[in-house]
């Protein structure tokens, strides 16, 4: 006879977890919330609670969250939103690549100025693939890699809750990451630039993977107070607190635009 396994049953532990206040979650809204180190996202559909993953940047249709949800359950049980899942449900949220690089070159960095989803990728990606020269990774945020589409669609959450991977990631796959750091001067015949801390880097190879700056409006009143572009979690959390009981205008139909006020 088959094993449980085999026949596809999830037979792992159960996990039923208090992660918060159901009043976090008001109709409309939803948040994120850490189960046993895995990002779970609740909804609450006006009135009707729903939890799903909260690992997927494109994760705003509600019905695409119903899907998921008979094997993560989430209750308001007197006030506290109580989750009932699975072992096994949240070791499937994600797996993990692991490089098999434990020994690194004794030679100048690969050095990429930048954090946003093309150096995460590109770092983790070098590792896997076998890389073993030393990465060195800047960033003038106090953040670690992040999922920076999440500023529009919850604001409200800090930085830390939206990033990629841990610090321990990165430690295991020796990755050194400079934070509260930006680029002054890059001298491509000397393979060295300099820091805004003012400590100097040698590089083999350099990375710019800068990202985009979001358009202003170059219209008069464009400077005037409570106008905001959202490009770090600062701005987006200024937007969340300075819009309660506000009426918002968001000039840009686009996704982020799209996304922001739904």
């Amino acid at each position: 006879m088959s094993s449980a396994a085999e026949a596809g049953y999830d037979s792992s532990p159960a996990v039923t977890q208090t992660i918060g206040k159901a009043a976090e979650v008001p109709p409309g809204t939803k948040k994120i919330f850490i189960v046993k180190d895995k990002p779970i996202l609740v909804i609450n559909d006006n009135g009707t609670l729903y939890a799903t993953s909260g690992l997927c940047s494109f994760r705003d249709s509600l019905e695409n969250g119903k899907l998921n949800l008979k094997d993560r359950d989430v209750k308001d049980n007197d006030g506290d939103l109580v989750i009932n899942t699975t072992e096994m449900q949240l070791a499937n949220l994600r797996r993990v690549r692991r490089s098999h690089v434990t020994e690194l070159d004794k030679t100048a960095p690969i050095v990429v100025v930048g954090a946003g989803m093309s150096a995460a990728t590109f770092v983790e990606q070098a590792r896997l693939t076998g890389c073993t020269t030393p990465i060195t990774m800047i960033t003038q945020e106090d953040f670690l890699p992040y999922d920076r589409a999440q500023l529009s669609k919850i604001p409200a959450t800090p930085g830390k809750e939206i990033e990629l991977r841990d610090g321990d990631y990165y430690k295991e796959n020796q990755i050194n990451i400079l934070t509260n750091a930006h680029v002054n001067y890059i001298d491509v015949n000397r393979h060295s630039l300099a820091l805004s801390t003012g400590k100097r880097l040698r590089f083999s190879k350099l990375v710019l993977a800068l990202g985009a700056e979001p358009k202003k409006l170059d219209i008069p009143g464009a400077d005037l107070k409570n106008i905001f572009t959202v490009r770090v979690p600062s701005d987006a959390n200024n937007v969340a607190a300075l819009s309660v009981g506000k009426k918002v205008v968001c000039i840009g139909g686009s996704f982020v635009g799209t996304v922001a006020v739904t």
